[in-house]
């Protein structure tokens, strides 16, 4: 089974172990040709680092005192899927009582098409949706500073967070009051 750039690989023991016990297991994947190396007595390993949006298959041999068996069956294709990455280049621009804030599309959607964006605002945590990549806030505060966060989402979830810097709306005074 396979999410979020990692894999669990599990096989059963051979029928022989050639008449002396198992040291080890040597379980790799296709592509990228990784490798992992687990105890005799296991059968199962997890394998991280993998690129979601990318099929791979898995072989294992094991290993005794007296050689190494051929390379197992390969598992069938796992695909290796999850939440997309932080969005890229996070702006953020105040004017009178407003913040525009913008940013790029993630760099790995998660094997899975980017659906929208979670925009949350700080102070106040207010949380936004939207599948544009741009959001102008109104109603802010003059002369408070406010900072963004933007996440990307597809159907297995919410991606992690890009932050802004603070930013400060300003404005024109109001009027006197007598």
């Amino acid at each position: 089974t396979g999410y979020d750039k990692q894999a669990t690989v599990s096989w059963s023991e051979p029928l022989s172990d050639g008449g002396t016990s198992l040291l080890t297991y040597l379980v790799s994947s296709d592509p990228e040709d990784l490798a992992v190396s687990v105890p005799g007595s296991a059968t199962s390993t997890t394998f991280g680092d993998l690129q979601n949006g990318v099929k791979y298959t898995f072989t294992v041999e094991a290993l005794n005192s007296l050689g190494t068996s051929k390379k197992s069956v390969a598992s069938r294709p796992v695909e290796i899927l999850g939440p997309p990455s932080e969005p890229l280049a996070l702006k953020a621009s105040a004017e009178d009582s407003t913040a525009l804030i913008s940013w790029s599309a993630p760099a790995d959607t998660g094997g899975r098409p980017v659906i929208g964006y979670r925009i949350s605002s700080f102070p106040g945590n207010e949380r936004i949706d939207t599948s544009n990549r741009e959001y102008t806030y109104k109603g802010l505060v003059n002369g408070q500073t406010y900072r963004f966060e933007v996440s990307a989402v597809n159907e297995l979830g919410v991606g992690r967070s890009s932050s802004s810097s603070g930013i400060k709306p300003i404005g024109a005074p109001t009027s006197p009051t007598e």
